[in-house]
């Protein structure tokens, strides 16, 4: 899947920087990643994590043994309750775009053309243990293949993640993880396909 999805997780585990959550998800993700690889980020302890903290940014997915081009990137919001110890949340306004051969070797310059928006949403739900976190992303997608026609996805995934400080003592959540679409075409069970997911949320 070209340089993109594999190295997002360890970008942005190196820097940081606010979000801006725009319409377009991957510029607005393309935004931050090329902004990531120039700023800092600051390791943080526990007590150093607010109650409560209202976050958004993007998750994205590409298939695991999929098309390379491929990328699919929604935007994500969510609640971290510190003292709870839950994050809890939805990802939707998803699209699949077919990216350019800029995202080959550089975050910066990469764009994409969009091939669809997916109809559906994904929830987020997580436990906190200190600045670590696991979640869970559960939902249903529907959207259109050339070879298959009108499909729907009933979405399981799971992944693991940390938080930290941006240079600017701005709160960051960091996720990797993996996903499974069971895929529906009319009544007929089409099989299931995997994703490797990176979720990235800041406050």
């Amino acid at each position: 899947m070209k340089i993109f999805l594999p190295s997002l997780c360890a970008v942005a585990l190196l820097s940081a920087c606010a979000s801006t959550n725009a319409p377009d998800p991957l510029g607005g993700l393309v935004d931050e990643v090329t902004a990531l690889s120039e700023n800092g980020v600051q390791a943080i302890t526990a007590d150093q994590l607010p109650e409560t903290a209202t976050m958004s940014g993007y998750l994205a997915a590409a298939e695991t043994d999929g098309t390379p081009d491929t990328l699919i990137v929604g935007n994500a919001s969510a609640t971290a309750d510190f003292g709870a110890g839950t994050l809890t949340g939805t990802a939707n306004n998803f699209t699949e775009y077919e990216l350019s051969a800029a995202c080959d070797t550089t975050f910066e310059g990469c764009t994409g053309t969009a091939q669809q928006t997916l109809g559906g949403s994904l929830d987020l739900a997580g436990t906190i243990r200190g600045t670590d976190f696991t979640y869970s992303t559960t939902g249903t997608f529907t959207g259109t293949n050339d070879q298959i026609g009108a499909y729907t996805s009933d979405v399981t995934g799971n992944g693991v993640g940390t938080f930290a400080h941006d240079g600017n003592g701005t709160l960051l959540a960091v996720g990797e993880g993996s996903a499974i679409a069971d895929v529906t075409v009319g009544d007929v069970d089409a099989g299931n396909i995997e994703f490797d997911t990176f979720l990235l949320l800041t406050e």
